[in-house]
């Protein structure tokens, strides 16, 4: 066979390769068909788009069918048998789910026959956590509509509890559908209308639970009233979990709420009644001294009680006393056993503790693998304190690979059921920003940034600031420099540093050589390695002062020995193209190396090609 007559097989065998090892979408392939029906109907070219529909449907009636029931628009003089491409969408296991969708939507339209019957569609969505069938679920309820400010109505039909009961279910076993389609207070405002609608019904154990729930997630002298009243009428019902939340409270209310004697009155007298919980407090406010002088002996005896009436909290306080030797001898294999039996009982935090024995080897042998495994258990019981310990493993390698994409999603699970911890929002609103997950979402990371920021959290600060810079704009500029300036104000050297980066490279303020030297200068002197490396690059490069190569390589010496691996890289490259005026390969492999092992690729890169250049 010829070259000539080999060209056609070949082109075809290319053809074949390139579909096998390559997402192609050929044209006369499904997904072929209907990327040319999208263009098609993007580009508005009715005719195309009819021919490319036909086409479309002689290999996937379904898709032809949610196509056109997508864009009403289509055909143009004549109206669509919706009915008709309804039931072929519906038919088809590939677009059954979406035509579900849009038959909810078109039913919400109908007769009060119809909205019944569209709820119950969206309810079955729901529980395939759908966003936009929950979303619609609670629109569509109309004792249950959400207001502009983001608060909610309170519900008053029985089908209003049913549908705020199935969000929940819903929002509470998807945290990223909570993330990305609601605010992060969403969740307890739906609790709470559950909970007020229940209340409001004389349901004594609701009243305990919206008192809880108010005191613990807002705590505002107005809450912490309505949660005392709330308490009140359970103890008129015969409530004794109420009288318990009620000394609780009291004992740990703000100003003239405050009220420890009554409050030691209620729990002494609850747990003279039977109540392990009561007791459990008691220990609880001797041990950490809540209006009382700290004091470890009067504590024990009150844990051992609870511990009686099969309270975990009270044997995991006992076994973390053992642990940290404080009250009871330093004994972490009795600690140990405590929190054996506590994870026996079913509690996280017994497996959390147990998971944190192993991975610091106190009272059994170290194993991360073991160590890791209980956290993990803890944490998908839903133990907030696992879910932000996992994020920060991942986060730092501590017994593991480090792996941004895992500590991310713990951080975003963690803060989705509560944390508000600025390491936590931290870690979450890096992994919504970054590429580590399928699609970022600055916006959601800003919000949990202001979080941390308004908790005092510093890096929250810095990180809010940098991704400000990042997204760009004249209004997200000013805010980023406020940010610095008020962390400079305080003597913070990361916020100093970037200061006098944005005046060297005049990112949302004018060019300023002196400043920025200002600004490195203190920054340095308190330590940042950034502030060291700013100076370092205004002396080599002359910005602002005399060029001077000597200087530069103290300064990147200085911040290198601060394990700066931008700094220990360009020392490498400084003594590679001997910018000293000799050449020194061996020390330019070493900082390489250096950087290398302390994870940059930058460095690692560079010193792979001097290996592989001898």
């Amino acid at each position: 066979m010829t070259p000539k007559h080999l060209l056609l097989p070949a082109l075809w065998l290319a053809g074949i390769l390139a579909y096998a090892g390559q997402d192609v979408e050929w044209p006369w392939t499904v997904s072929g068909k209907e990327s040319a029906t999208k263009q098609a109907r993007q580009e508005e070219r009715t005719e195309d788009y009819k021919k490319a529909i036909a086409a479309l449907r002689s290999v996937a009636p379904g898709l032809a069918a949610l196509d056109q029931l997508e864009h009403p628009d289509f055909p143009a003089n004549r109206s669509i048998d919706t009915e008709r491409l309804l039931q072929v969408a519906l038919a088809s296991p590939e677009t059954r789910e979406k035509a579900q969708l849009i038959k909810a939507q078109m039913l919400l339209r109908g007769s009060p026959n119809d909205r019944e019957q569209a709820l119950a569609l969206l309810g079955r969505l729901a529980q395939n956590n759908d966003p936009t069938a929950v979303r619609l679920l609670l629109a569509n309820d109309e004792d249950a509509d959400l207001e502009v400010d983001n608060t909610y109505s309170l519900p008053k039909s029985p089908r209003s509890a049913a549908v705020i009961t199935r969000a929940l279910q819903t929002l509470e076993a998807n945290p990223e559908l909570l993330l990305s389609s609601y605010q992060l207070r969403d969740l307890n405002i739906l609790r709470r209308r559950l909970l007020e609608l229940e209340a409001n019904d004389d349901n004594a154990s609701s009243m305990v639970e919206l008192a809880e729930l108010l005191f613990q997630q807002g705590g505002s002298p107005s809450e912490t009233r309505e949660a005392i009243a709330l308490y009140e009428r359970a103890m008129k019902r015969g409530s004794l979990s109420a009288q318990v939340g009620l000394g609780k409270t009291l004992r740990d209310a703000q100003g003239k709420l405050r009220d420890v004697p009554r409050a030691l009155r209620l729990l002494e007298d609850a747990t003279k009644r039977g109540s392990y919980g009561a007791s459990y407090q008691l220990a609880e406010t001797h041990r950490r001294g809540l209006g009382v002088k700290p004091d470890m002996k009067r504590a024990l005896p009150y844990y051992k009680n609870a511990v009686k009436g099969g309270s975990t909290g009270a044997m995991y306080r006992i076994g973390d006393m053992y642990m940290r030797g404080d009250g009871l001898p330093k004994r972490p294999e009795i600690a140990v056993q405590w929190f054996r039996d506590t994870a026996s009982a079913g509690s996280p935090s017994g497996l959390r503790a147990l998971g944190e024995a192993y991975m610091s080897g106190q009272g059994v042998p170290e194993s991360t693998t073991t160590g890791l495994r209980l956290i993990s258990r803890a944490a998908n019981l839903g133990d907030v304190p696992s879910m932000a310990m996992l994020a920060r493993i991942y986060s730092k390698g501590l017994g593991v690979e480090r792996d941004f994409s895992k500590s991310g999603d713990w951080a975003l699970r963690a803060v989705a059921a509560g944390d508000r911890r600025g390491t936590t929002l931290v870690t979450a609103a890096q992994a919504l920003a970054s590429g580590t997950r399928e699609k970022s979402d600055p916006l959601r990371a800003a919000q949990l940034l202001r979080i941390g920021v308004k908790r005092g959290n510093d890096q929250a600060r810095l990180q809010l600031a940098n991704l400000l810079l990042s997204t760009g704009g004249e209004k997200n500029e000013r805010e980023a420099l406020s940010l610095f300036r008020r962390g400079a104000i305080s003597g913070d050297p990361r916020s100093l540093a970037a200061l006098g980066s944005l005046y060297a490279s005049g990112n949302g303020v004018p060019v300023d050589a002196d400043r920025s030297r200002l600004y490195y200068t203190v920054a340095a002197r308190k330590g940042s390695a950034e502030g060291l490396r700013g100076l370092a690059i205004a002396s080599a490069s002359g910005f602002g002062v005399p060029q001077d190569m000597a200087a530069a390589v103290r300064y990147f010496e200085l911040a290198g020995a601060a394990n700066d691996a931008k700094s220990l890289v360009a020392l490498g490259n400084c003594y590679l193209n001997a910018c000293l005026g000799a050449r020194d390969v061996s020390k330019a492999a070493a900082y390489f190396r250096t950087a290398a092992d302390g994870g940059s690729a930058d460095a690692n890169y560079e010193y792979a090609v001097l290996m592989l250049n001898g």
